[in-house]
């Protein structure tokens, strides 16, 4: 919400409702995170020559966030000592770093580390992942960053492989025998990658 400001001898006070903002003081008013509690009727008075009126009150509605976070991805990104987990949305640092929260069909996890976007987490393993083995992912209780968190759907899981450190896979399947290196595999199963000569020969991941 913001006002144009005539005179550097202007002052300004914003209230929700009749209530004054503590701070508020500004030609605009800003509110970084709303919460359901942030709803309301704002008003500005302008303070000029002797002259207080307030402006026409402007209406904030907040909807309730109901979404919950997904699993996006997971990969090693080449790296056998980690597994790279993507998710939907921003989620809180507490759920996202709680080990607690994530569990490998195979392997032990010795800390999860939400990096700077908020999106995604980097867990770290207690040894190293064994290559060319589907692993699944499965995750619980991350919650999201709404004002009344949602948490992601119970069990959520994802299958990875984990290759050479040269390629990382992606799999949608939903059963499997076994995968080999051309990208065929049992029962169900697609294997999607991509690497420069995929690129070259217009092979790419799926959307």
């Amino acid at each position: 919400m913001d006002v144009a400001s005539p005179s550097p001898n202007v002052t300004f006070q914003w209230s929700k409702g009749i209530v004054a903002i503590p701070g508020a003081t500004l030609s605009s008013y800003v509110i970084d995170k709303t919460v359901l509690g942030d709803a309301g009727d704002y008003k500005v008075k302008v303070t000029y020559l002797g002259q207080s009126p307030f402006s026409d009150p402007a209406t904030l509605t907040v909807n309730q966030d109901t979404t919950p976070p997904e699993l996006v991805s997971a990969s090693s990104q080449g790296n056998p000592t980690q597994v790279q987990v993507l998710f939907s949305e921003g989620i809180t640092a507490a759920s996202a770093q709680n080990i607690a929260n994530y569990s490998l069909s195979s392997g032990t996890i010795q800390s999860a580390t939400l990096q700077a976007d908020g999106r995604t987490v980097i867990l770290k393993m207690a040894s190293l992942l064994t290559p060319d083995r589907v692993y699944t992912l499965t995750v619980n209780n991350i919650a999201d960053l709404a004002g009344q968190p949602n948490l992601i759907a119970a069990g959520s899981n994802l299958p990875f492989l984990i290759t050479d450190g040269m390629i990382s896979y992606r799999l949608y399947y939903s059963s499997f025998e076994a995968v080999t290196r051309d990208g065929t595999g049992g029962d169900g199963l697609t294997v999607a990658w991509q690497t420069p000569s995929d690129t070259a020969a217009g092979r790419a991941l799926p959307t």
